[in-house]
């Protein structure tokens, strides 16, 4: 066989082992995904709301923790998963990354919040999941507020004509 010859087969040869682990690699990824140890927390036919109960990790009042949201039409996005922060204390969940799935379960999506941009949003009643996920892992705390009053509606305003 010649010196091209050889050379050829070789990087045929590592071409098939690098697919080889991306394929498993890929399955690994999958499998990790399902992997997780979900359990349904709330759900109203809209949709389905998840917590991976394996995600959670407590420091005093704040917890840790991955949720997913499981969206019952058929679309581009079919599933969202976030990590979060929860402050039982304060009530108020944050955000950290947020990773959206397609009904084949390939991420469509994913970010993550760069710290100078986090926010603690307030829990409030009929939150449906973020109420039912606060008093899960947050038993014993205060009652969950009702949320604010709507203000005004918005005036419309039309461009002034000179």
């Amino acid at each position: 066989m010649s010196q091209l010859g050889c050379i050829a087969r070789e990087i045929i040869m590592r071409l098939a082992i690098c697919t080889a682990a991306l394929i498993v690699l890929g399955s690994g990824a999958a499998m990790a995904q399902d992997a997780r140890d979900w359990r349904t927390l709330y759900s109203d036919g809209t949709y389905d709301f998840a917590l991976d109960d394996g995600s959670v990790q407590r420091t005093g009042d704040a917890v840790q923790l991955t949720y997913r949201i499981t969206l019952p039409e058929e679309g581009e996005v079919a599933a969202m998963e976030a990590d979060a922060l929860l402050d039982c204390r304060a009530q108020t969940l944050t955000l950290t990354a947020a990773r959206s799935y397609d009904a084949a379960g390939v991420v469509v999506q994913s970010v993550e919040a760069p710290e100078d941009r986090r926010k603690a949003e307030p829990i409030y009643q009929g939150e449906g999941g973020h109420e039912t996920l606060y008093r899960d892992l947050c038993p014993g705390g205060a009652p969950v507020p009702a949320p604010p009053p709507a203000g005004p509606p918005p005036i419309p305003v039309s461009p002034s004509r000179n």
